[in-house]
Protein backbone atom coordinates (compact mmCIF):
# COMPACT_ATOMS: atom_id res chain seq x y z
CA UNK A 1 0.00 0.00 0.00
CA UNK A 2 1.37 3.43 -0.87
CA UNK A 3 2.23 6.04 1.74
CA UNK A 4 -0.62 8.20 0.48
CA UNK A 5 -3.16 5.39 0.77
CA UNK A 6 -1.96 4.65 4.31
CA UNK A 7 -2.58 8.28 5.20
CA UNK A 8 -6.06 8.30 3.64
CA UNK A 9 -7.14 5.16 5.50
CA UNK A 10 -5.68 6.37 8.82
CA UNK A 11 -7.40 9.75 8.55
CA UNK A 12 -10.78 8.24 7.70
CA UNK A 13 -10.48 5.83 10.63
CA UNK A 14 -9.70 8.70 13.01
CA UNK A 15 -12.67 10.72 11.69
CA UNK A 16 -15.02 7.82 12.31
CA UNK A 17 -13.71 7.31 15.84
CA UNK A 18 -14.12 10.98 16.74
CA UNK A 19 -17.36 12.26 15.23
CA UNK A 20 -18.68 15.84 15.44
CA UNK A 21 -15.43 17.62 16.14
CA UNK A 22 -14.67 21.18 15.13
CA UNK A 23 -12.53 22.15 12.17
CA UNK A 24 -9.51 23.01 14.34
CA UNK A 25 -9.58 19.57 15.92
CA UNK A 26 -9.83 17.96 12.47
CA UNK A 27 -6.78 19.90 11.27
CA UNK A 28 -4.82 18.83 14.36
CA UNK A 29 -5.78 15.19 13.69
CA UNK A 30 -4.79 15.61 10.04
CA UNK A 31 -1.37 16.98 11.02
CA UNK A 32 -0.79 14.31 13.68
CA UNK A 33 -1.54 11.51 11.23
CA UNK A 34 0.71 13.10 8.60
CA UNK A 35 3.55 13.31 11.12
CA UNK A 36 3.10 9.71 12.27
CA UNK A 37 3.07 8.29 8.75
CA UNK A 38 5.93 10.46 7.47
CA UNK A 39 8.15 9.39 10.38
CA UNK A 40 7.66 5.73 9.55
CA UNK A 41 7.10 5.63 5.78
CA UNK A 42 8.52 8.87 4.34
CA UNK A 43 6.97 11.85 2.58
CA UNK A 44 3.33 11.83 1.49
CA UNK A 45 2.83 13.18 -2.06
CA UNK A 46 0.73 16.36 -2.49
CA UNK A 47 0.01 16.56 1.25
CA UNK A 48 0.56 20.32 1.52
CA UNK A 49 -1.92 21.09 -1.23
CA UNK A 50 -4.44 18.61 0.15
CA UNK A 51 -4.14 20.11 3.64
CA UNK A 52 -4.66 23.67 2.38
CA UNK A 53 -7.71 22.75 0.29
CA UNK A 54 -9.21 20.59 3.04
CA UNK A 55 -8.92 23.44 5.57
CA UNK A 56 -10.84 25.73 3.24
CA UNK A 57 -13.53 23.09 2.72
CA UNK A 58 -14.14 22.36 6.40
CA UNK A 59 -13.81 25.92 7.71
CA UNK A 60 -17.29 26.92 6.56
CA UNK A 61 -19.01 24.24 8.69
CA UNK A 62 -17.09 23.65 11.91
CA UNK A 63 -19.04 20.66 13.30
CA UNK A 64 -19.82 18.33 10.45
CA UNK A 65 -20.45 14.71 11.29
CA UNK A 66 -17.97 12.08 10.20
CA UNK A 67 -19.80 11.18 6.96
CA UNK A 68 -19.69 14.77 5.68
CA UNK A 69 -16.05 15.22 6.69
CA UNK A 70 -15.10 12.05 4.80
CA UNK A 71 -17.07 13.22 1.73
CA UNK A 72 -15.23 16.56 1.76
CA UNK A 73 -11.91 14.82 2.31
CA UNK A 74 -12.52 12.42 -0.61
CA UNK A 75 -13.55 15.35 -2.80
CA UNK A 76 -10.41 17.26 -1.87
CA UNK A 77 -8.17 14.27 -2.57
CA UNK A 78 -9.84 13.70 -5.94
CA UNK A 79 -9.41 17.36 -6.96
CA UNK A 80 -5.76 17.58 -5.93
CA UNK A 81 -4.67 14.15 -7.12
CA UNK A 82 -6.64 14.38 -10.36
CA UNK A 83 -8.83 11.37 -9.66
CA UNK A 84 -12.12 13.21 -10.03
Amino acid sequence: MSTFNLFVEAFKAKVILKANQGSKARVKEFDAIVNDIEMVHGAIPDIGRIRAHFIVCISSRPNWGCRKVIEEFDSTVAKIRGDG
